[in-house]
C-alpha cells in the first residue's frame, strides 16, 4: 500500500512539474505578448530623433535592422530609412502612432513583437517611458530632429595601411600563427614568416552600400577582430568580433593536381610567385614547366648533366634558376624556355635561391660553402639605332635618359622607358668623344674633337655654355656636382678645369701621360679622377680640384681605363678597363680593395 502511494505521489509530482513548467512558459509568453502602455512624456521640448529616439532603437532593434543586416528589408539607423520601412511597407505614419507598424510592434500589441524575446543580443522589451518617447516623436511628425539632417556619416572601409592588430594566436606545435588585422585575419607560417592564408567570409562580399561592396576582399568580420584561439590540434580557429564568433577549419587532403613530372624521384619543385607556373626536376636531369591552371606541361628545359637539386622563380616570374650536381647554376627564360645564362661553381650545388629583389643568387654547395652571385642581367635589348659607331654613351643618374654621342657632332637623348629618341643636341663641329650628366640629371657636358666643351640644358636642349681655349681635341669630360665647373682631358694629356661663369680655363698640375680616356668628379666635388699613363703603364690619376695637384696614381690595369666612378661616400673609386677587369680602390691610401 505504501509503495502504491509513493508511486502515485511520484507520478503526480512529475505531472505537476511539467504542468508548472508549461504554465510558467505560457505565463512568460503571455507577459511578453502583453501590450506595453506608453508613459506620458514631458520633455519641455520637441522629441529629437538622434538625441531621444535613436538610442532606444539602437539598444533594442538596430542589431537586426541596419544597413548590413536588415531583416525584412527594414533599416532603423536613420529617419529616412525608418519612414521608408521594409517589405511590409512604411513603418511609421507621421502624427499617427496607432497606424504606424513600428509602434504596433514595439508596443507588443501586434505580432511578431519587437524585439522578439528571448534574442541573441539580449535586448529587452521597451519600457513605458521609452515607448512614450517614440509615440510622442511620431505624434510630432516623425521629424529628423536637430542632429539628423546635418551630421551624415559616410562609412568607408579602413584605409589599407591602417589595420591595427588587436589579437594573435599560435598553434600548439608552433607552426602557424594568426593575427587579427582590423576586420581581417591573416595566417602565417612561423618557420618561414610567409603569409599562407587570408580568411575571407564570402557572405561579406555580397553586402552592398550605395551600389558598391561595403567590405573589400579578404574581410573576415564586419568589425575589428578582438580575439583568436586555435584548438589543440591547430586545425580549427575561432575568431571573435562584435557580437559574433566564427569558426574556421583548415582544409585537409586538398590535392588539386597530380602532375606526371618524372618516372623516378622529383628532386626539386617550385611555384612562380604569380601562381601561373610549376617547375619540377626529373630523374633524367631535365626540368619540366607546367601550367598551374590546368596542369598541362608547357615545355621541358634540358642542359644539366647531373641531378637538378634546386629550383626557384625570380620575383618578377620571368626567370627560373636551377642548381645541379654538375657544378652549375642555370638561368632560364620562362616564356620560351631559352637558356639565358650559366654560372659555373667549384663544387656540386645542393640548392639555390633568389634574393627578394632578384639581384643576387645564393647557392648551397657540397664543399660546405654558401656562395652568393650577382644575378646575370637580362638579355640586351636594342633601344636605339645609330647610323655609325657610337664614340660615347652615358645614362643619367635618374635612369630616365640615355645620351648617345655621334661622329657627326650630334648627341641623341633616348627615353630608357620606351627606347625611343626624344631629343637631339646639335652644335659640335667634330665627333663627340665624351659625355657626363650632372648629379641632378638636369645638365649634360660633352667634349669633342672640335676642341670645345659644351654644357647642355636637358629640358630645353639648348647649350648653356661653350668652353674653348685648348689646342687639342677633348678626349674626356666631367661636370662638377656644383654645376659651376667642368673638367676635361685633352689629346695632349693635359687636364683642364673650367669655370662655367668665367670661361678662362685653369690647367691642373701634372701631365696625364696620355690622352685622358675617362674623367669623373667625386660626389663632394673635391677630387677628379682620370684615366692616364705613367711610365708606360695604365694608371688612374686622382687630383685635388682645389690645388690641382695629383694625390694618387693607381696602377694595376693592363689596358686603357674605360670607366670611373666614385662611391657616394667618396671613400672608394671603381675603375673599369679594356683588360676586362674592374677594380675597387681605397681613395684615402690608394690601396686596391
Amino acid at each position: 500500500m505504501r509503495r502504491l502511494i509513493t508511486t502515485s505521489l511520484c507520478s503526480f509530482g512529475l505531472v505537476g512539474y511539467f504542468a508548472l513548467c508549461a504554465n510558467s512558459q505560457e505565463a512568460k509568453e503571455q507577459k511578453a505578448a502583453q501590450a506595453i502602455q506608453p508613459a506620458e512624456v514631458k520633455l519641455g521640448r520637441p522629441v529629437d530623433f538622434d538625441r531621444d529616439v535613436y538610442p532606444i532603437l539602437d539598444a533594442k532593434c538596430v542589431a537586426c535592422h541596419n544597413v548590413a543586416i536588415n531583416e525584412n528589408g527594414l533599416n532603423l539607423e536613420d529617419v529616412k530609412s525608418v519612414l521608408k520601412g521594409g517589405k511590409r511597407g512604411p513603418s511609421v505614419v507621421a502624427k499617427d502612432p496607432d497606424k504606424s507598424l513600428l509602434y504596433k510592434l514595439i508596443s507588443r500589441g501586434m505580432q511578431p513583437a519587437m524585439p522578439p524575446l528571448p534574442n541573441k543580443v539580449e535586448a529587452t522589451a521597451l519600457t513605458p517611458q521609452e515607448l512614450g518617447i517614440i509615440r510622442q516623436w511620431i505624434l510630432e511628425g516623425a521629424n529628423a530632429g536637430m542632429g539628423g539632417a546635418g551630421n551624415v556619416i559616410n562609412w568607408q572601409p579602413l584605409p589599407k595601411g591602417i589595420h591595427p592588430i588587436y589579437s594573435v594566436a599560435i598553434t600548439a606545435d608552433g607552426q602557424f600563427a594568426a593575427a587579427g588585422r582590423g576586420n581581417k585575419v591573416s595566417i602565417y607560417h612561423v618557420p618561414t614568416g610567409e603569409t599562407v592564408a587570408q580568411l575571407t567570409d564570402p557572405s561579406l562580399l555580397t553586402i552592398q552600400h550605395n551600389g558598391k561592396p561595403m567590405y573589400e576582399p579578404g574581410s573576415s568580420h564586419r568589425d575589428f577582430v578582438h580575439s583568436l584561439a586555435f584548438n589543440p590540434s591547430g586545425n580549427i580557429l575561432a575568431t571573435g568580433s562584435y557580437r559574433e564568433v566564427k569558426l574556421w577549419t583548415r582544409p585537409e587532403n586538398v590535392q588539386r593536381l597530380n602532375l606526371a613530372a618524372s618516372t623516378g624521384a622529383v628532386p626539386a619543385v617550385a611555384v612562380s610567385p604569380d601562381s601561373k607556373w610549376i617547375a619540377a626536376s626529373s630523374a633524367d636531369n631535365t626540368i619540366k614547366l607546367f601550367n598551374y591552371a590546368d596542369g598541362q606541361q608547357a615545355r621541358a628545359l634540358a642542359g644539366h648533366a647531373g641531378v637538378v637539386s634546386g629550383l626557384q622563380f625570380s620575383p618578377d616570374n620571368a626567370r627560373l634558376i636551377s642548381s645541379s650536381h654538375d657544378k652549375s647554376i642555370r638561368i632560364w627564360n620562362v616564356a620560351d624556355g631559352a637558356l639565358l645564362a650559366r654560372i659555373d661553381v667549384p663544387a656540386a650545388v645542393n640548392g639555390v635561391a633568389y634574393s627578394h629583389d632578384g639581384a643576387k643568387i645564393a647557392a648551397a654547395c657540397a664543399d660546405n660553402m654558401v656562395r652568393v652571385f650577382a644575378a646575370p642581367p637580362a638579355p640586351a635589348a636594342a633601344i636605339a639605332a645609330a647610323a655609325a659607331p657610337v664614340p660615347a654613351i652615358r645614362v643619367s643618374p635618374d635612369k630616365k635618359l640615355l645620351a648617345l654621342a655621334e661622329a657627326d657632332g650630334k648627341i641623341t637623348l633616348v627615353d630608357l622607358a620606351t627606347g625611343k629618341p626624344v631629343k637631339q643636341l646639335a652644335g659640335h663641329a667634330g665627333a663627340v668623344t665624351s659625355l657626363a650628366f650632372s648629379a641632378n640629371s638636369a645638365r649634360l657636358v660633352s667634349g669633342s674633337a672640335d676642341k670645345t666643351i659644351r654644357v647642355w640644358d636637358i629640358a630645353s636642349g639648348a647649350a648653356v655654355a661653350t668652353l674653348t681655349g685648348t689646342a687639342q681635341a677633348i678626349n674626356s669630360a666631367a661636370l662638377h656636382p656644383n654645376g659651376l665647373q667642368a673638367a676635361s682631358g685633352a689629346a695632349d694629356g693635359q687636364i683642364i678645369l673650367w669655370r662655367l661663369d668665367a670661361p678662362a680655363p685653369r690647367a691642373l698640375a701634372g701631365d696625364n701621360g696620355a690622352p685622358a680616356t675617362v674623367a669623373t668628379v667625386s660626389p663632394d666635388g673635391k677630387l677628379l679622377a682620370t684615366g692616364g699613363v705613367a711610365d708606360g703603364k695604365q694608371v688612374v690619376y686622382i687630383r685635388d680640384i682645389a690645388s690641382g695637384n695629383v694625390t694618387r696614381a693607381l696602377a694595376g690595369h693592363e689596358a686603357p681605363i674605360t670607366a670611373l666612378n666614385f662611391s657616394l661616400d667618396n671613400a672608394r673609386l671603381i675603375s673599369g678597363s679594356a683588360d676586362k677587369t674592374a677594380r675597387v680602390w681605397n681613395v684615402a691610401d690608394g690601396a686596391q680593395l
